[in-house]
């Protein structure tokens, strides 16, 4: 068995993901690589010339930044559904030497349509985490986790493995640019209803909310926003408790980061609303 794997790239060069470097070492449980370049010119040039020497790799750079959910649905659209397993990673997740080895053999004994791993970054588990409405929370320990409901967790996409033709019947929303992306997809594909596996495998990720005095969170902060009205829109929430989240967490990063730029993003995206409405 051989499974197909999906990298979105956004800002980084090839060369430097970990990932790309362990698929090298695995190849015989590979099928193919497919790279979504959401990058600046400057990156996509580096890249292209990289990538270009590894025939397993389809290369795709898309004109400007349009998210996670059109990068993902490009390359499930270049993917055959009878490859099997798809496999998504996060061009800054870290993966063991044995993960393909690992993951394979769990694939063919137990043959689950989704196979979940742990992810771990420097403050724990990151992966998966509770869900409640519009928030999600880490769980303490994975005991913690094993004692909930498949309904009330969710998680990332990085080092998910999904059967293709699963997951191309389900798509993911558009109307979500970056950070709910995985968490609505998630929940489709446990509502699904299909055999849904956690394996004992353990990746690290390096997540960007954790980087401390990060340039990008002010942008990032407009996302959030924009995608946490979206899901809740998505899963039919309740739209005054997510302003109320929103509002709060625009607080809690202005103090953090002592700037009123969040607070200010929040309250002109609230006005922008508005207008439109009228």
């Amino acid at each position: 068995m051989k499974i197909s794997i999906i990298i979105v790239v956004y800002n980084k060069h090839c060369n430097q993901i970990d990932s790309l470097k362990k698929i090298e070492k695995q190849l015989s449980f590979v099928h193919r690589v497919i790279v979504v370049d959401n990058s600046l010119p400057s990156f996509q040039s580096d890249n292209c010339s990289y990538l270009d020497k590894y025939s397993y790799v389809i290369y795709r750079a898309m004109s400007e930044n349009v998210g996670l959910s059109k990068a993902y649905n490009l390359a499930l659209s270049l993917l055959d559904s009878d490859e099997g397993y798809v496999l998504f990673l996060d061009d800054d997740t870290l993966i063991g030497d044995d993960f393909f080895e690992k993951t394979i053999s769990i694939l063919m004994s137990k043959r689950p349509v989704v196979l979940f791993p742990w992810v771990e970054d420097e403050r724990g588990l990151l992966s998966p985490c509770l869900r409640r409405g519009i928030r999600f929370k880490r769980f303490r320990s994975r005991t913690q986790f094993l004692k909930q409901r498949p309904e009330d967790f969710s998680a990332i996409n990085s080092g998910t493995v999904v059967k293709i033709d699963i997951q191309k019947s389900i798509r993911f929303d558009e109307n979500l640019f970056l950070d709910y992306v995985d968490h609505l997809n998630v929940m489709r594909l446990i509502q699904s209803g299909h055999q849904i596996e956690i394996s004992n495998i353990v990746i690290r990720q390096c997540f960007s909310d954790n980087m401390k005095d990060n340039p990008l969170q002010p942008d990032r902060f407009r996302y959030f926003i924009h995608d946490a009205r979206s899901f809740c829109e998505s899963i039919n929430g309740i739209a005054l408790s997510t302003e109320a989240f929103l509002l709060f967490r625009a607080v809690k990063l202005s103090l953090k980061n002592r700037s009123l730029a969040y607070l200010n993003i929040y309250c002109r995206s609230v006005f922008n609303d508005k207008a439109k409405t009228v």
